[in-house]
C-alpha cells in the first residue's frame, strides 16, 4: 500500500532511547511515510495532538503517572487510537 501523504503519528515516552526506537521502528514500514511527533509531557501531548490531529498515538501506559485515554479524549475532543507499549 503507498501513500502519498505523511501521517502523524504521536509518540508520548518519557524515555529518549525508547522513544528513538520507536520512531525509527515508524520509520521503517513500507510503502508508509511517518511523519512521528515526540512528546515527553502531558502538556505538549495535548499540544500536539490539537497541532497536527494524529490518527495514532503510540503512548507508554505509565506516561506522567499513569496514563488514561479516556481522560486525554475527554480533555482535548478528538477521535484517534491508542496503543499503548509498556516496556519492562
Amino acid at each position: 500500500m503507498s501513500i502519498d501523504k505523511k501521517i502523524n503519528i504521536v509518540v508520548a515516552e518519557t524515555s529518549p532511547i525508547i522513544s528513538a526506537g520507536i520512531i525509527h521502528c515508524l520509520h521503517r514500514l513500507p510503502g508508509l511515510q511517518i511523519q512521528p511527533i515526540e512528546v515527553c509531557s502531558y502538556a505538549n501531548l495535548i499540544d500536539a495532538i490539537r497541532t497536527y490531529n494524529p490518527p495514532l498515538i503510540i503512548v507508554n501506559p505509565y506516561f506522567t503517572g499513569t496514563f488514561n485515554p479516556n481522560q486525554l479524549k475527554n480533555d482535548i475532543s478528538a477521535e484517534f487510537k491508542t496503543i499503548a507499549i509498556e516496556v519492562g
